[in-house]
């Protein structure tokens, strides 16, 4: 990947809260491009476990102030009086607006002249706070922006019903990292339809629903694999006992990056049922290695993959998702050669970023 060949090499701030595996690629293309700094708002030690990243073509820094949790949210709600962050900066791009660390930094960047770009990847159904003084807030925040970023028509559709000016919004999707090549295609064995969840165990992600759907069609071989952790291991394991599928649904609390690329090679079907969900990384990353997915239909993701081949859309009862487990298996034939995720990558989704950022400037760039 070349940098970018400018005259003029911009100087972007990422403001994000921590380094979420999937983010790390965009990074780095957007790093290769210009010149970027990445500020994290939590602590290198956080409780969703990220790891140090390992940048080659950003910076980046860790804010470590204190913080609060609020189930899986984790918000910094307080903000240092210095300008440092927005200093020398051109573009900031926050990932977030519901602490004040963002909004302080977008009042900030706009006072400094800078370009204000923000990433928007919740919609009505996922939206945790929604009242009228929120949404007041939120109308507040996005008007200060130059340019939003979202994720699917839901997400787009929110903000219009904020009535945010449609020229200020860029509709993309969340990227997906190109898997490492499959040695050999283990897919194919005759062993019986593999079904695998990558998930919290947690109320929200519906794995209770999923694990009875399964109850329903399992033939003699199936197997579903559960790999995650969470507060509802306990209601899971008891579930399974009591359903009698034990060794048929097998729980693992993690896995390493090596041992989930292994697992998808000998998955042929991967199940997302929440009940809310931003978006669901874990469908883009099935389908780029030719999986089927069923996926629930209040997903963001489904905006995106609604269409593609191997993709089964269920409600969220343990009925309907069973139907939609039952149909891809009967309907796989091998894993999907070219599919078409393949086309939505960190790399084309950073190209996509910067030339809308490049164009919001009044800048010609050629990327």
């Amino acid at each position: 990947m070349n940098k970018l060949n400018r005259s003029k090499k911009l100087n972007f701030l990422y403001l994000t809260n921590l380094p979420a595996h999937y983010k790390l690629p965009i990074f780095e293309a957007i790093g290769a491009r210009v010149d970027l700094e990445v500020i994290f708002a939590l602590r290198e030690s956080n409780w969703r476990k990220y790891p140090k990243p390992n940048a080659q073509y950003y910076r980046f820094r860790y804010l470590e102030y204190w913080s609060k949790r609020f189930g899986e949210i984790e918000l910094v709600p307080w903000y240092p009086f210095r300008n440092f962050l927005v200093k020398n900066k051109d573009v900031v791009i926050v990932n977030h607006w519901e602490a004040p660390i963002y909004f302080v930094t977008v009042l900030r960047a706009k006072r400094k002249k800078a370009l204000v770009v923000a990433i928007y990847e919740s919609n009505s159904k996922t939206s945790k706070f929604d009242n009228h003084f929120v949404r007041r807030i939120k109308q507040y925040f996005f008007s200060k922006c130059d340019l939003i970023v979202t994720y699917g028509v839901s997400s787009t559709s929110t903000l219009l019903k904020l009535n945010i000016e449609p020229q200020k919004i860029m509709q993309l999707y969340v990227p997906t990292v190109s898997p490492r090549p499959m040695e050999k295609k283990m897919n194919e064995s005759e062993e019986g339809h593999r079904y695998i969840c990558i998930s919290q165990l947690i109320d929200r992600k519906n794995l209770l629903a999923v694990i009875e759907a399964f109850s329903k069609i399992a033939c003699f071989n199936d197997t579903l694999i559960l790999i995650g952790e969470g507060p509802q291991e306990l209601l899971i394991n008891k579930l399974i006992y009591n359903l009698q599928l034990t060794g048929k649904v097998q729980l693992i609390p993690h896995l390493t990056e090596n041992e989930l690329e292994n697992l998808y090679q000998k998955s042929h079907t991967l199940i997302l049922a929440s009940k809310v969900e931003v978006w669901g990384m874990v469908v883009n990353e099935a389908l780029i290695r030719g999986l089927h997915v069923v996926v629930s239909e209040v997903c963001g993701v489904v905006d995106l993959v609604r269409d593609m081949p191997g993709v089964y859309i269920s409600g969220l009862s343990s009925l309907s998702i069973s139907e939609k487990m039952e149909e891809s298996r009967d309907a796989w034939q091998g894993i999907i050669e070219k599919p078409l995720m393949g086309w939505y990558t960190t790399d084309r989704f950073s190209l996509d970023l910067l030339q809308g950022i490049f164009s919001a400037k009044g800048e010609n760039t050629i990327l």
